[in-house]
């Protein structure tokens, strides 16, 4: 689901840039919110972990505790383009995979 998520973000050349504002590497250590205007990471209290966004960037989807900070950075980076249209990419994969094993 994240992974047609992050498709359309591609085709709307809208993918997040896991830097910051300025083009710095995101500290592990820290925490940050996603920026919509620069599509980056911006240090702040409450947030995602660094080192979470860093496995979310490699590709590395499938760690352990990454679903929901996953869901949070796709959700931030398609609020500006949705509006307040709500993306159901959850029941669109579902009724896929019905028509799929349909006979």
């Amino acid at each position: 689901m994240r992974r047609y998520e992050w498709a359309l973000l591609e085709a709307l050349e809208a993918t997040p840039q896991f830097t910051t504002p300025e083009g710095s590497v995101l500290d592990p250590q820290l925490r940050y919110r996603f920026d919509a205007a620069s599509r980056a990471f911006i240090a702040a209290e409450r947030g995602l972990d660094g080192r979470t966004l860093r496995y979310i960037e490699q590709g590395d989807w499938q760690h352990e505790g990454l679903a929901n900070a996953l869901k949070a950075v796709m959700r931030a980076a398609l609020a500006p383009h949705l509006g307040s249209t709500v993306l159901r990419s959850r029941e669109l994969m579902l009724d896929l995979a019905r028509r799929r094993h349909r006979p």
